[in-house]
């Protein structure tokens, strides 16, 4: 099951690389950057309630099978209009919104399915989620450095083509490797609506106060976290070739990849609550480290690995801390719920750094430029203005932090996370 959903992560990688360049070769938009970011978020909080409704009813491996098969359409689309050498930009945004569509149930299901196939195995599980993580960040670390190769020989249609195989494989081997899992149960088998089974498990989310904070505190955090990852790309392209910034984006991956090799690897310490934390701490610190980065190369590769370490360890946490306290029977739909709060401020966050970068940033470095009549750090207007967002989320981050960290680590004590589902459905 890993290995069939690595190797189709490994075709998403190629698509995305190429969409990234595709996009940026073709406009230089920030604002484009952006919509992209939006088109990725806007999904799990729009399609919460009918990805809610699916993995009520359908069988999860059918589940997985059907995202394996969506997340085909996009990238072969893609391939067939760059072959008559047009480039639709509109085309790239709606294939990132399907495979987001997508994502909004497959990623559930394939959640609970490891929780079922490691039942009463809380270690094992922990580690199956690190080698998931690992795995997932392998296909990163090559989709990045092939990709750039592959991109210099035929362009995007040869990066697309090579995604659409790859998921073709990755639902053979699924076919192959994963019983047909029966439909999960929980509550009774009658005709409900979509916004009643989701109501119904935000309830049991939203009768735990730890599990609430802990909500909010990704929910503010995520938001900033996107707006610095979807300005980073632009900020980076700006002085890199494609080859440098494959690099870079191979270092990320590496991060990810290193966490999850750690974890599956290596004994995963307790204290969850105190992990999410410094992981969460060490996010700031890089986007704050980037912003000063100064076209440094070597730098921002080295920040970009512990960047996205920190993210695979935050994600593994949260979810061992998940997996742990929710019911089995229940899971795949708090998922839904969870991704839903914990990412609802990005499409707003998003949204809003457009114009807070045409009507607060640009004018405050103008004006700054103005009365000092001194050269900036950055090498132009849009260097600049992308650099000081960066260093904004950065910020934010560090501040959500120092307001939600002490009611984190009292409520999430090791014997507080044994009693959370005590006396309670």
């Amino acid at each position: 099951m890993a290995g069939a959903q690595i190797t189709g992560a490994l075709g998403s990688a190629f698509t995305r690389f190429g969409i990234n360049l595709w996009i940026y070769n073709h406009t230089e938009s920030i604002s484009l950057f952006l919509v992209l970011n939006i088109a990725g978020a806007l999904p799990s909080v729009v399609a919460a309630p009918f990805a809610s409704y699916l993995l009520y009813r359908v069988p999860l491996r059918t589940l997985i099978l059907l995202g394996n098969v969506a997340v085909m359409i996009g990238p072969a689309a893609i391939f067939l209009v760059a072959l008559t050498g047009h480039h639709v930009v509109e085309l790239g945004v709606a294939t990132v919104l399907l495979s987001a569509l997508v994502d909004t149930f497959a990623w559930p299901a394939l959640s609970a399915v490891i929780t079922l196939l490691a039942a009463g195995r809380e270690e094992e599980r922990t580690r199956i989620n690190g080698w998931l993580e690992s795995g997932d960040a392998a296909s990163g670390i090559a989709g990045p450095v092939l990709g750039a190769f592959l991109y210099s020989i035929g362009g995007v249609p040869l990066l697309c083509g090579l995604d659409v195989l790859t998921v073709g494989v990755a639902i053979v081997a699924t076919l192959i490797a994963v019983p047909l899992i029966p439909r999960p149960v929980g509550l009774a088998r009658r005709r409900v609506s979509p916004v009643r089974v989701l109501v119904a498990d935000a309830r049991w989310v939203f009768d735990r106060p730890p599990m609430r904070r802990l909500l909010l505190l990704f929910a503010v955090c995520n938001g900033f976290l996107a707006v610095g990852a979807a300005v980073s790309t632009p900020f980076f392209l700006s002085f890199m070739t494609p080859r440098a910034f494959g690099i870079v984006e191979t270092a990320g991956a590496a991060g990810l990849f290193v966490a999850g090799i750690s974890v599956g690897a290596l004994k995963w310490p307790e204290k969850p609550a105190e992990r999410i934390l410094l992981g969460w701490g060490s996010i700031a610190a890089c986007l704050l480290a980037v912003s000063i980065s100064v076209r440094f190369t070597p730098a921002i590769v080295v920040i970009q690995f512990v960047l996205f370490a920190s993210i695979g360890f935050v994600n593994i946490a949260s979810q061992g801390l998940w997996q742990s306290i929710t019911p089995l029977h229940r899971q795949a739909r708090v998922f839904v719920v969870r991704r839903m709060i914990a990412r609802s401020t990005i499409p707003v966050f998003l949204a809003g750094a457009a114009p807070i970068s045409d009507h607060i940033v640009v004018p405050f470095w103008r004006w700054l430029y103005r009365e000092a009549a001194s050269p900036s750090l950055w090498h132009s207007a849009n260097e600049t203005v992308q650099a000081t967002l960066i260093f904004g989320c950065g910020l934010a981050i560090a501040a959500a932090l120092i307001v939600f960290a002490p009611g984190l680590v009292r409520s999430f004590g090791r014997a507080r996370l044994d009693t959370l589902n005590k006396g309670m459905p």
